[in-house]
């Protein structure tokens, strides 16, 4: 998952890329060597547009918190991220998770009043997983 949005942040230019995890269908791990367009399809299947939105930080802590709302349950939410380092605290309670200490937008503290440039997927800048 990061490498893919490692590869969205550096084509869109965003300032962050975010995905939620049920982007991506395939739990194989490729080998060193040829990667295919059949490959990323596996991954990949649903196609979706890539959109770059302008959000404050505030919306974005409020994405990551959502992204970790359900953890530990294995669910599509949890965020795939680039551009962005972040940790939780699993034992408080879902939306109390994600301090703005704890999360980074390139190599800064978040400002919660701040806007930042963020790729994502069209299904998820529409607010369609939460």
């Amino acid at each position: 998952g990061n490498f893919i949005t490692d590869i969205i942040l550096t084509a869109t230019k965003a300032d962050c890329a975010l995905l939620n995890s049920g982007t991506f269908r395939s739990d194989r791990i490729h080998p060193k060597g040829e990667f295919t367009i059949r490959d990323l399809l596996t991954i990949l299947p649903m196609v979706d547009a890539l959109v770059v939105i302008k959000v404050t930080g505030l919306q974005l802590l409020q994405a990551l918190e959502n992204g970790v709302s359900k953890y530990p349950v294995k669910e599509g939410r949890f965020p795939q991220i680039a551009g962005i380092s972040f940790g939780f605290d699993p034992t408080h309670p879902a939306g109390k998770r994600v301090g703005q200490e704890l999360v980074k937008v390139q190599d800064q503290y978040i400002d919660p009043d701040k806007f930042y440039h963020l790729a994502t997927k069209e299904y998820l800048a529409l607010g369609k997983d939460g």
